[in-house]
């Protein structure tokens, strides 16, 4: 059976971040319709981004702090969890899987 997909509502620098430092999964809050929000951890393989976000800066203070909170957003010292929903939910616009998305100075 394939793996649940999802979509990244908020949190792509820290996904990016996660991927970048090996990371496999990453704390998520996970939106659906009709429900109420549920934590989980979630594959990295299994994030897709919103496609306008294909190109993250190096430099940019925003990622640069990522970077500083990385290490206690993985080990859940920190709570910062992205936001997702199942990918193909209503309202999403076109997106990339993470594996895409490409860091540049």
């Amino acid at each position: 059976m394939d793996e649940p997909q999802y979509y990244v509502a908020g949190g792509v620098r820290r996904s990016v971040a996660a991927r970048e430092a090996g990371a496999a999964t990453l704390p998520a809050m996970l939106f659906r319709d009709g429900f109420p929000p549920q934590p989980i951890d979630v594959p990295l393989a299994a994030l897709h981004v919103p496609e306008t976000k294909d190109v993250i800066s190096r430099t940019s203070s925003r990622y640069r702090q990522v970077l500083v909170d990385l290490p206690r957003i993985l080990t859940g010292t920190m709570n910062a969890p992205i936001e997702v929903q199942p990918l193909g939910a209503r309202g999403q616009s076109a997106s990339i899987p993470l594996a895409a998305v490409r860091l540049e100075l």
